[in-house]
Formats: C-alpha cells, structure tokens, sequence
C-alpha cells in the first residue's frame, strides 16, 4: 500500500478522542513533544458558575453573574476615517518600474537639470526600466483596445496648450504655479482630505493611505469589490502619492477628482436598484470597465479637477489632460528621449516630466522605440464629450447617480433613484455648476460663442398660439379733450342752416306749396238792413249809432309773377394771400363708436402679428 495505508495502520487501535481536535488544531506539524502542543490544563467549573466554553450571553449561562463583570462589546466597525502611511520600499502600482530613480540618476549622466529645461533634453540618456511583473504580460496590455492610441483630437490639444500658455505670456513654469499653487506639507494635505471627507460624511467608507510608491501620478481611488451596504465594514482606499512634493491647489483638484468624482458615484451606484454585477446584467448595463465607461468617469473627473484651478475662472483650461493627449499621440513616433524634448515647453520640470514620459512608455521592451500606452488619452476624450453636450440640471443629477456611461443614461432615467443620492459640495446648485461647465468650453474653444440661435418650430409654434389665444387687450383709453366751441360767423350760420335737416324741410314745403293751385275766392255776403232807432227818454241825448265796418276787398286769384333774371355774376375778388401759419385742429372728441372702432383694429393688428410671426417659423424651419 502507499503512505495512506501505513498511516491507516499506524493508528490503528487507538480510539478517537474528539477532545483533542481543537487543542491540536494549531500544532506544529511533524511535532511529537507532548509538552510543546499538549492542551493547558482547565479545572472544572465550581457549581452554579458558567462553563468557560458557554459565553454570557447564551441562554445557558446562569443569572448569578453581573453585568458588570461582563466584557465590553466592541462595536461591529469603526466608523472613523482611517488615514495611514505606508513604508518606503513597500508595494506600489505593478506597472510602475522598480529601478525609476537609479535610471533618472544614469540617464542625467552630469547634466543638470537647468540643462534639461531646454534644448540639452535630447541629450538625457535611453532609460531601461525592470517591472515586478513579466514584461511581456505588460506588452500583451499594450495591444488591447483600452491602451490603443488615437490622434483624431490632438489639434485641440494643441491649440489648447497654445491658448494657456499665452493667457500667463509664454511660460509655462508660470502657468503651473498660478494654476497649481505651491507646495505643501503631507499634514496640510491631510487636513484637507479629512475635512472634505467629514463634510460629506464618508469618514465609515474611505481608507486614506499615504505611500512613496507611487510615482506615476498623484493618487488613485481603488473600489472595493464588494458593496458597503451589504457589507459596512468594507472600505474603499485612496492612495495619495508623496513621491512628489503635492502643491496647493493641486490637492484641492485631486480631491475633487479622486473623492468628489469617483467615491461618490461608486456610493450613490450601491443606492440603486442595478447595484452589484447581478443587478447591472438585469438592466443590460457594462460590467467590465469598457473605454466608454472610463471616458465617462474620467471626463466628469477631470472637468472637476479643472473648476477647482488656482487663478478663477479664466486659468480653467484642459492643460494637464490635453497634455496627456498629446504626448500620447506623440509617442507613438517618437522614442523616450524624442518624447522628452518634445514636451520641454509645457513642462518644464525634468523630474515631472521623466515621470509623465514613463507612465506612458511603462511596458515597452525597448524605449529606443516608438510607441505606449493610449490610456491616459480618456481624461481629455471624455472631457471633451461632455463639456460639448449641454446637460440640463436633470442630466448633470443622473450622471452623479450611479457608475454609468452617457449611452446608458437614458436607459436607468425612470428607474434612478435621484433625490437621495450624495452630491458633492461644488455642485450642490446644479444649474450654477452646469453655467461653470458652459464657459470652461467657451473658454477652452470646444463650443462656439452663443448667437443668434434660431427658434425651434415648437418654441415658435407655442408662442404664437400662446399670442393667438390671449384676449385682445384695449388700447390705452385718451382722456376726453374739453368741448371746444368754434365762434360762429356770418358764413359758418349760412353754412350751418343750409346743411340743417329742417332747412331742407322748410324748402321742400315751399316747393309743394308752389305747385298745389289756389282755390276759387266766394262773393261777399250782402249785408243785413239796419233796424230803426229807438225813442230816446227825455233829458237824455241818443248816442250815435256805430258806423258800419268797412267791406273787405274781394280776394283776387294769386298771378305768378314773372322770375326776376339773375344778376351777371361778378368775378369776386382774390382775397390777399396773408402767411400761411401752421394751426393743429382741436383733437377729435372720443365717442363710443371711435372707442369700439379701436377694439377692432387693436384684434386685427394682434392678429396681422400672429399671421406674420407663424410665416417666419415656416421660413426658419425650411431648409
């Protein structure tokens, strides 16, 4: 039999004693000393105490003891931030060279690095660099889509890089101190990650760990695997880079990048119901983390990095990014050294600039070369899609809910969960934060300055419904002018009794009167005989009798008179012509007619306008 059955034999006989499992469970191995591994010895327990192997709390335990000798329960998880520093010489990014500092000290080779600065850059020695990885797994990374590189922005870039350092005249060295301020201590940075991670309440979900390790840029945010809802004691650690010397504002953006960007939409992607890669394969959302993915991500990244410059709002360009870019689509032509100079001009630190060539040379086999890494280029690529699409305040509080790609925004938009999420401090007033996003492209030329923008048919359209269905509003009314009484003279009665509608009717009597024929006069009635006068008593005189009264002539027929003829008319003379002055006539009294009259126009014009603005709508519209 083999070694099994010899060790089958050799046991055999001896009983089992399943005592012994938990005392030798940590023995050494291939040990036989008793004394060395042998369990320590216990006393049993005295009556109406708790076996050591029961603890308090279960139910078996007796009521005899306090509360007061029992052990403090610790709490679950510490809810306080976690700030460490790793040791020099620890482990940092595999992809980072293990030799960087003795290859800067060969590759100077006496030259200083005043030397560097300029036109002696050529002459800095080929670097050879060694990994902690095999360099051919780091070559295989070279050729996958994520590292491929792309030049279709790089006159952006330049123009970019161009427009910045002519706003500072020409130099770059004062570019990067009003941009990235000066340096600071590793106590004042840390102060300043603490206070942002308090105020927005992280403190239970970061771990911030200062290491030297890491040379290739500032810091990094690397995600838990696992989701801190479900599992609260999980953190997530941001590494801050102390290679080199951190700056002012610089700290002020890596924040907002690293912690403002990245931690908080991995905290609000745990809120929503495709949290997890189960949940994000239910909504057909990415699981792997694609270029378009990191596109997203690093572009609303950098775009916070850049709203938090030193120097306002006319030093916010896309410098660093569009730098990345650019020396990116450069080094696929150029070598290391070739790299080295070309990049002189915006970055005139050798130091900087020897770890900006490396990071993007890092996996070559030979670094006489062309060629690199194109991963660094999503910073500005993503930059520049967002910042050209105008988002609306809904956009801007969905793009922070959540690790989503813009493709994929429209897909989850009713079925975010948005009104509970976190959102950083600099873009708590959305519709301000989305006006900085507006002249950061304005100022970095990637939109054109806002003209006369054409209406849409549907804005159009709205409006001069909205016109057409308003009431017709009255003019203004005119206070009624006082009665004015013109003097009347001698030709304004003439004129006034010829147009009078009496006037007419008195003449047309008259006519009538003309034309009717006279009646036939009757004769005079003979007069009766007169009686006999009266005896008169005596002493009284008779008084006269009364003459009788005169006979009426008898009425002759009326004979038309003949017409008189007309006098020749005279020519009547020409008044002398006096100066003409310029009179105003009184104004006109307002009636109820002017009044409904001016209702009417007042309709008409109103709807004369609608008419005119719709056939502008067609003609804007019309292609």
């Amino acid at each position: 039999m083999g070694k099994g059955g010899q060790a089958e034999a050799g046991t055999e006989g001896k009983a089992f004693d399943p005592s012994l499992v938990g005392a030798f469970a940590n023995a050494c191995p291939g040990c036989s000393d008793g004394a060395c591994c042998a369990p320590p010895a216990t006393t049993p327990p005295e009556e109406g105490s708790t076996p050591a192997s029961t603890p308090p709390s279960s139910p078996e335990a007796g009521s005899t003891g306090s509360a007061a000798e029992e052990p403090q329960k610790k709490p679950r998880y510490d809810k306080s931030l976690k700030v460490t520093t790793d040791p020099v010489g620890g482990k940092g990014d595999p992809a980072d060279p293990t030799n960087r500092e003795q290859e800067w000290t060969r590759c100077m080779n006496g030259l200083t690095e005043a030397c560097l600065r300029g036109d002696g850059a050529s002459q800095l020695l080929t670097p050879s660099f060694e990994y902690s990885v095999p360099v051919a797994k780091l070559a295989k990374q070279l050729t996958n889509d994520m590292h491929s590189i792309r030049d279709d922005h790089i006159n952006e870039a330049k123009a970019i890089l161009d427009a910045a350092l002519e706003s500072v005249g020409g130099s770059a060295e004062v570019f990067e101190r009003k941009v990235y301020g000066k340096e600071v201590d590793q106590a004042t940075a840390e102060r300043h990650i603490v206070d942002f991670v308090t105020q927005h309440k992280l403190q239970d979900k970061l771990w911030v760990r200062f290491t030297p390790n890491r040379v290739s840029c500032v810091g990094s945010l690397q995600r838990s695997r696992r989701n801190s809802q479900d599992h609260p004691e999980v953190r997530h650690t941001l590494f801050v880079s102390t290679a080199n010397k951190l700056r002012k504002h610089e700290v002020r953006q890596f924040v907002a990048h690293e912690i403002g960007t990245h931690l908080l939409r991995v905290v609000n992607d745990e809120l929503q119901p495709w949290r997890g890669s189960s949940g994000r394969k239910k909504f057909g959302l990415h699981a792997n983390s694609t270029r378009e993915f990191r596109e997203t991500e690093e572009g609303l990244a950098t775009i916070n990095t850049v709203l938090h410059s030193g120097g306002g709002a006319k030093s916010r360009y896309l410098f660093r990014e569009a730098l990345l870019y650019y020396a990116c689509a450069k080094a696929s032509k150029l070598n290391f050294v070739e790299l080295f100079a070309e990049l002189a001009p915006y970055m005139p630190s050798p130091r900087r600039r020897f770890g900006l060539v490396t990071r993007i040379k890092r996996g070559l086999l030979d670094q006489s070369l062309p060629g690199g890494s194109g991963k660094a280029q999503v910073y500005f690529e993503g930059a520049l899609t967002i910042l050209r699409r105008d988002f609306d305040v809904d956009d801007l509080r969905l793009l922070y809910s959540g690790r989503l790609m813009l493709s994929e925004m429209d897909r989850v938009r009713r079925l975010a969960h948005t009104s509970f999420i976190t959102l950083p401090c600099f873009a708590a007033d959305l519709e301000a934060y989305r006006k900085d996003l507006r002249a950061m492209a304005l100022l970095n030329g990637l939109v054109a300055p806002a003209a006369a923008k054409k209406p849409s048919l549907k804005a159009v359209a709205s409006v001069a419904l909205a016109v057409a269905t308003v009431s017709p509003t009255p003019p203004p009314r005119r206070p009624t002018p006082p009665a004015i009484t013109p003097k009347r003279t001698k030709g304004a009665a003439v004129e006034a009794l010829a147009t009078s509608k009496l006037f007419h009717k008195f003449l047309a009597a008259k006519k009538r009167k003309k034309r009717s024929p006279r009646k036939a006069v009757k004769p005079a009635k003979a007069s009766p005989p007169t009686p006999p006068a009266a005896a008169t008593p005596k002493g009284r005189k008779p008084k006269p009798a009364a003459a009788p009264p005169p006979p009426r002539a008898p009425k002759l027929p009326a004979v038309a008179s003949p017409k008189p003829r007309p006098a020749p008319a005279r020519a009547a003379k020409a008044p002398p012509k006096l100066p003409t002055t310029p009179t105003t006539p009184p104004p006109p009294r307002i009636t109820t007619d002017h009044w409904t009259k001016a209702q009417r126009l007042h309709a008409k014009h109103q709807a004369r306008q609608v008419a005119v603005l719709a056939t502008t709508v067609v003609e804007l519209t019309l292609p």
